[in-house]
């Protein structure tokens, strides 16, 4: 009887272990699935945040060209001014200057200049000059 009983125990033993070993390989597969699952989707998110970094990107380039263009049409070439004239303070030598020398009369608000310079003297070239630094290599 113990002996058959030692049997009933060992055989209750290995159900239970097979069991176990079942619900560990049900769990692992799950998990397995999940992960991948969870894998994917960061792989998702990751190639959306690349697409908008680099949707933010083109934008601000576009903002910045935008706004170099934009500044540059409200620039004022004064040419011929003699060197000095402007002494000591430019802008608000050109803040007087522009009106009279336009014959505006009194402005309703006066002209600020934000920032004043003096601009490289352009380079004279002839044609002949221009044909022979186009024809070097």
């Amino acid at each position: 009887m113990e002996h058959r009983a030692s049997q009933e125990a060992n055989t209750e033993l290995t159900g239970a272990k097979e069991e176990i070993l079942t619900a560990i390989s049900s769990l692992k597969s799950e998990f397995s699935n999940r992960l991948e699952e969870i894998l994917t989707a960061v792989e998702e998110t990751r190639k959306d945040l690349t697409d908008c970094t680099e949707r933010i990107t083109q934008a601000e380039v576009h903002k910045f060209v935008d706004m170099e263009t934009r500044s540059g049409l409200n620039n004022l070439r004064v040419v011929n001014l003699p060197e000095g004239a402007e002494a000591p303070d430019t802008c608000s030598f050109l803040e007087g200057w522009i009106p009279e020398a336009l014959d505006l009369g009194p402005l309703r608000c006066p002209i600020v200049m934000e920032r004043v310079r003096r601009a490289e003297e352009r380079q004279q070239y002839s044609t002949e000059n221009f044909d022979n630094e186009m024809s070097e290599p």
